[in-house]
């Protein structure tokens, strides 16, 4: 096991979008912990931005960053291996953001893993529900 610092998360979460001003200054867009789909479960995908921010602290040197998400059932799927990073001490650190589009093939609370040199360092949740399809409106009276 390695006992060398792990870096501070700053940011995990799921969003629709990510902006990134000229600045460097970053702007999440819709973020999301459930969504609602109107298609049976293996018919419909999502596309969602997996946005990490990692800062420093004590943590100083080359690490591995990898995501894995965990469906209900217990499967789990790794999903990228981003870059390895870099980290330099204190306040400075790496902005991960994946993109992914999902696949719904079971409905439920997922889970997205963010694992730093293979040991987990937070877990973002997102929950897929099956929408009710909305009830038809009477047919008018006839008024003859």
């Amino acid at each position: 096991m390695n006992h060398r610092p792990k870096p501070y998360v700053a940011v995990a979460t799921l969003c629709e979008k990510v902006l990134q001003e000229k600045d460097n200054v970053v702007s999440l867009v819709r973020i999301v912990d459930t969504v609602k789909f109107a298609v049976v479960p293996g018919q419909g995908a999502i596309r969602l931005t997996l946005m990490v921010m990692l800062r420093s602290g004590e943590a100083i040197g080359r690490y591995e960053v990898r995501f894995v998400m965990r469906k209900p059932s217990g499967e789990q799927q790794e999903l990228a291996v981003a870059p390895t990073i870099e980290l330099t001490g204190n306040e400075h650190g790496a902005n991960i953001q994946a993109e992914l589009l999902l696949r719904v093939t079971e409905i439920g609370l997922h889970w997205f893993d963010v694992l730093v040199d293979g040991e987990k360092l937070t877990s973002v949740p997102l929950r897929l529900l099956l929408q009710e399809p909305e009830p038809s409106p009477p047919p008018p009276m006839s008024t003859s």
